[in-house]
């Protein structure tokens, strides 16, 4: 059935391309280059981190429309300081940390929309469920992302359709390749990019997403993947709230999973139950180009094989500076479970 489904939905994408598989000079083909620069500094009270400057992101992102229905979307990251390179070694910080990807093309779809009330995604793209992950680097409110990145926010190679019927409902369902593992058991999801996939699995996602209002939007969210011999049964699913309201902005996330996996002889190596929520407020000062934030990040690993349990919670307060329209300042103090744990970041922001 699996193979059915994506051989019909590579079918659909050749063919909607074929149909535009024109050559368009540059001028017609509505093409939009930009970019953002991202230095860090870093101050740590952890044994094993260095307080260092990076040069934290090199993003060039490509958007073009080479015909009325087609659209292609591409970010490509120049530094080596996320995926597979310093933010991602061993002794990193993990709310830096960024998973395994295998390039430096953090997304590369393209959006075919020939049906008014769908539109297809193939390629390499977020997964809608994650707030982060769909929000410009520039706009993010916190320099680190949360701890549930990495295991319910991800990247990854597939399908996604998506519609909205109303203003107020929309809907997303997708078909990827889903997480895989290397020859260590350690997990090959990843955040800037996409790792590649080692097993005959896929993953199966939907979403439902509701607007009452203009300020506030609900989404609740559920997806799926099959165990194989390299990787373990996932089942997650999460609920998502976003509201803003004169000036102020309150959103925040609540996520499970399952995961599970046995040996050839049948015995569960591992079963463990996820869950990670935060919550987080920022304000815009009023006659100021000044922002203050909030965050309450929390995550907890419940092993059923060793009955053991791990909990993790990080407390962000700070303050982003829009100094210029496309330059911000950003310093974040993070207060982390347990002795001289605390970091302090500050980061300069350029988007052109």
């Amino acid at each position: 059935m699996k193979k059915i489904l994506m051989a019909g939905l590579a079918a659909f994408s050749i063919a909607a391309f074929s149909t535009a598989a024109q050559a368009v000079p540059v001028s017609e083909m509505d093409l939009d280059i930009s970019g953002l620069a991202q230095f860090n500094y870093s101050w740590s009270e952890q044994n094993g981190r260095n307080d260092q400057l990076d040069t934290q992101r090199l993003r060039l992102i490509f958007s073009a429309q080479p015909a009325e229905n087609v659209s292609v979307y591409a970010q490509l990251e120049g530094t080596d300081n996320t995926s597979n390179g310093a933010n991602g070694a061993a002794g990193s910080r993990n709310a830096i940390s960024d998973g395994v990807a295998d390039s430096r093309v953090v997304d590369l779809y393209a959006d075919i929309s020939y049906l008014d009330w769908m539109t297809l995604r193939v390629g390499q793209f977020a997964l809608p469920n994650s707030y982060e992950l769909n929000t410009p680097e520039f706009d993010l409110e916190t320099i680190n992302y949360t701890q549930g990145i990495g295991t319910f926010g991800v990247r990854d190679r597939g399908f996604m359709a998506m519609g909205e019927p109303t203003t107020q409902f929309g809907w997303a369902a997708w078909i990827t390749n889903g997480s895989s593992s290397n020859a260590a058991g350690q997990s090959m999801t990843a955040i800037t990019g996409a790792s590649n996939d080692n097993d005959d699995k896929s993953q199966y996602g939907v979403q439902f997403d509701y607007s009452p209002t203009e300020s506030l939007g609900l989404k609740i969210w559920g997806m799926t993947e099959d165990e194989t011999l390299t990787s373990p049964d996932v089942d997650a699913y999460g609920f998502v709230l976003d509201w803003v309201y004169s000036g102020f902005h309150l959103f925040g996330e609540y996520n499970l999973a399952s995961v599970t996996m046995q040996n050839t002889a049948g015995v569960t190596t591992s079963d463990d139950d996820l869950s990670q929520a935060y919550i987080h407020l920022s304000y815009l000062i009023p006659q100021t180009d000044l922002q203050a934030v909030v965050r309450y990040d929390w995550a907890q690993d419940e092993d059923n094989v060793t009955n053991t349990e791990g909990d993790n919670e990080i407390t962000t307060v700070g303050i982003n500076w829009n100094f210029e329209k496309n330059a911000r300042l950003q310093t974040m103090y993070e207060f982390v479970d347990g002795d001289d744990n605390n970091n302090l970041d500050m980061q300069l922001s350029i988007s052109f």
